[in-house]
């Protein structure tokens, strides 16, 4: 079947299979403690079905970003909360192992991505050769270097918006000629380097302060606060590689996480 461009290797029926990954991520952390929580095997049951599902579906979907951001944020979650449990910290560390090797050896769509990933960071590194996806993403710290390096007005300010995006064909032909790919990606690929090639350091330090304003606010309920914490954290490493939330989509989402915990926030106060 295909429905809305999705297909069997591209299983992302309602959004870009990149930002379906990072939603799948958000779920998957969301059924995980409604499992643990839960005090009714009935729905305890429920939960645990429905985290399997979402879990397989985000695991052969072709979407890196969802994967990396979800093993990432729960490792460092992991050693925030439970560093002091020293043999629970192990046996969680343990299945994520186990999880992620049992996925790369019998899922063949994860397989494949996987080691798409190293043979393009090979290309790169050893070979120069950028004309890849991740290739073609590196290819915009080079160009964010020239920008900010040009003056230091665009270290301070950046080059201005819809400046950054004018310019990448002329520097790519006067510096780079070998980023052919970059050239036609249509976005920096990053929201941390789309904003500093636009507003520079003072743009990048405004944007940091937003996320660490988010990342700060207390709730009485540490159910609430780990999911509540678990999705931004999901958000600032997806954005690394992808810009999520200039999309409609994956920022509704995000509007509703945050709006949802200031409003739990204000009615426990």
């Amino acid at each position: 079947w295909s429905i809305a461009g999705g297909n069997v290797t591209n299983p992302a029926v309602f959004s870009y299979h990149t930002h379906y990954s990072v939603i799948l991520a958000i779920t998957v952390i969301i059924l995980m403690f409604k499992f643990f929580y839960e005090k009714d095997i009935k729905f305890r049951i429920f939960y645990f079905i429905s985290f399997s599902f979402v879990i397989m579906n985000l695991f052969i979907n072709i979407g890196r970003t969802g994967q990396f951001s979800l093993l990432i944020t729960i490792i460092c979650l992991i050693f925030f909360y439970y560093r002091k449990k020293i043999k629970l910290l192990f046996l969680f560390i343990s299945m994520i192992i186990l999880f992620t090797l049992s996925n790369y050896f019998f899922n063949k769509t994860f397989q494949d991505r996987i080691n798409s990933a190293k043979s393009d960071l090979s290309e790169a590194y050893y070979k120069k050769n950028y004309d890849s996806s991740l290739g073609g993403r590196f290819g915009f710290y080079f160009i964010t270097k020239e920008i900010l390096l040009e003056n230091s007005r665009n270290l301070f300010l950046g080059l201005g918006s819809k400046q950054h995006i004018n310019s990448i064909e002329k520097i790519i032909d006067d510096k780079y000629p070998y980023l052919t790919y970059t050239k036609t990606l249509k976005s920096y690929h990053s929201v941390y380097l789309d904003i500093l090639s636009q507003f520079g350091i003072i743009g990048l330090l405004l944007f940091l302060s937003i996320i660490y304003k988010l990342l700060t606010i207390t709730l009485k309920d540490r159910k609430i606060s780990f999911i509540y914490i678990s999705s931004i954290f999901i958000y600032c490493l997806s954005i690394l590689v992808d810009q999520p939330i200039y999309k409609d989509i994956p920022l509704s989402v995000l509007a509703l996480i945050i709006g949802t915990t200031f409003a739990m926030r204000k009615k426990q106060v």
